[in-house]
């Protein structure tokens, strides 16, 4: 029996060393490394010249989704997260601002080409930038676009400015005729996390141009109206159970029924994009995503794209999501990094970093003394998204960088 005892401690203690090293050793290793992401910005500076080098090449050709509105929707969001990723760094970063400044530029005249703004053509039959019809939203052009164009403008003057203050006034007339406050991304189609881009859009480029005492009026109805939509959507499209947005619904009125699920990507975008409201919806969607949905799988971070309560046989991944892992989303994960940046929940991003520097496959580069560095294994839109989610600003932060009287 002594014998016995012995063989079951012997096992028990190797048992407890092995789950150790499986489940801490790894991912302390990674969670070291991970915190260079959030403790200077020497990286994101890297991931830049990595992105800014890529984009020239980009087109909808490149990807191989399956569908030409998607392969189209991938070019154009590299584009547009390289602009926004480039423009935060230089609102955030004297240093290297003009350099940024100059790459955001490049970026939106890429994204503002006649080929790259051909899938949201295709599915409206008019050109996002000169309808035929002044009703019609294009959302999924004109709300990321705009964002980009108005996180630009915050930095300085631009050959953009005209553009980004048509599309503000054009969404701003939209949003005053719609009851619900949810444009269309598509003919038909309304989702969300697309109108949280838009409306943050117009809340920045007011909340600038009132810092600046910029015709202060227009700036103030654009920040109310933001104020407005934030409003109803924690009534309308933001899940009362778990605090989640839903991921599509139809315009809805306060005393209608709201449709759609809650879902990962879409919320931890829309908390990414949400960080330029002058609101605390950003921090509530973000607070919602980690309790609700943020895991650590043997210590690194991952979120799951649903949370407890909808049907497994309603869980299923799309081109938002990614292929889902045992319900998880690497999508929605790259997006909470964002998200928790501008909530300084640097453990969050910490975690969630580790990961990324796990199975992106984290590559550095240096030529003639330049470094760059990208995730080998995600691609352009993966490196250009990574850029905009981790030079996010903190919102804590972000009224003096804007210039707001405190």
């Amino acid at each position: 029996m002594t014998w016995l005892r012995s063989r079951w401690f012997t096992w028990i203690c190797a048992a407890l060393c092995g789950w150790f090293v499986l489940t801490q050793l790894p991912s302390r290793a990674f969670r070291r490394e991970a915190t260079e992401w959030v403790t200077g910005d020497e990286r994101q500076q890297e991931l830049a010249r990595s992105v800014n080098s890529q984009l020239p090449g980009v087109a909808p050709r490149q990807f191989t989704t399956g569908s030409e509105l998607f392969d189209g929707e991938w070019a154009f969001g590299t584009g547009v997260m390289a602009a926004i990723g480039n423009a935060q760094l230089a609102l955030q970063s004297s240093d290297a601002r003009d350099a940024s400044k100059s790459a955001s530029d490049r970026a939106l005249r890429h994204v503002t080409s006649w080929e790259i703004r051909g899938f949201d053509r295709a599915r409206w039959g008019s050109d996002p930038l000169t309808p035929a019809d002044s009703r019609e939203a294009h959302v999924a052009y004109l709300g990321y676009l705009n964002l980009a164009l108005s996180i630009r403008h915050a930095v300085g003057s631009s050959d953009y400015d005209e553009l980004g203050e048509q599309i503000t006034e054009r969404l701003v007339t939209l949003y005053r005729g719609s009851p619900g406050m949810l444009l269309e991304t598509y003919p038909g189609e309304y989702y969300p996390v697309d109108n949280a881009m838009a409306i943050a859009s117009i809340s920045l480029r007011g909340r600038v141009d009132r810092a600046r005492g910029i015709d202060t009026q227009r700036a103030k109805e654009r920040i109310a109206i933001a104020k407005r939509w934030t409003t109803l959507a924690r009534a309308r499209y933001v899940d009362q159970q778990s605090g989640l947005l839903l991921q599509s619904s139809q315009p809805q009125t306060l005393d209608a029924q709201s449709t759609g699920l809650p879902r990962g990507s879409g919320t931890a975008l829309a908390a990414f994009a949400l960080n330029y409201v002058d609101d605390d919806l950003f921090a509530e969607l973000q607070r919602a995503l980690r309790t609700q949905l943020l895991d650590p799988v043997l210590g690194f971070g991952v979120l799951q794209e649903f949370p407890e309560g909808v049907p497994w046989s309603e869980r299923h991944g799309d081109i938002d999501s990614g292929p889902l892992v045992f319900g998880y989303s690497i999508s929605a994960s790259g997006f909470m990094v964002g998200a928790s940046r501008a909530a300084s929940d640097d453990t969050s991003v910490t975690s969630l970093m580790s990961t990324f520097d796990l199975l992106g496959g984290l590559e550095r580069r240096e030529r003639d003394g330049v470094a760059r560095r990208s995730f080998v294994s995600g691609g352009p839109l993966a490196d250009a998204i990574m850029l905009a989610m981790l030079s996010a600003p903190r919102h804590q932060d972000l009224g003096s960088l804007l210039g707001e009287a405190s």
